[in-house]
């Protein structure tokens, strides 16, 4: 069953919170950040100041989508398992800029 919150676009689910860009939008800055990847939502509030490039190049893709960014930069597998600690959530299904989810087994646990 969804519950669809009327002030922000949010869908929560039994298995996994949906959220809009719009919503992920408005966290683009140091002290709320979140960023998608392959239509899936991270909160990486919390890991700027550990990031090993530094929190700067994280905050150019605050708020937006970082799919090509996070792959270009040929991040590792242990990047990608860090990464996931950090997941709250997916896009809804109309504002998804990917055909799948991010890795395509793994579903955020909200």
């Amino acid at each position: 069953m969804e519950n669809i919150s009327p002030n922000d676009g949010t869908i929560r689910s039994a298995s996994t919170t949906q959220y809009s860009l719009k919503e992920v939008s408005m966290h683009s800055h140091y002290s709320s950040c979140w960023i998608t990847i392959r239509n899936k939502i991270y909160d990486i509030t919390d890991y700027l100041a550990e990031h090993p490039g530094g929190a700067e190049i994280i905050l150019e893709f605050a708020g937006y989508d970082a799919t090509s960014a996070f792959f270009d930069k040929g991040h590792s597998r242990e990047a990608i398992k860090t990464l996931e600690k950090y997941c709250i959530g997916e896009l809804t299904l109309d504002d998804r800029l990917y055909a799948e989810i991010f890795p395509a087994t793994s579903r955020c646990s909200s």
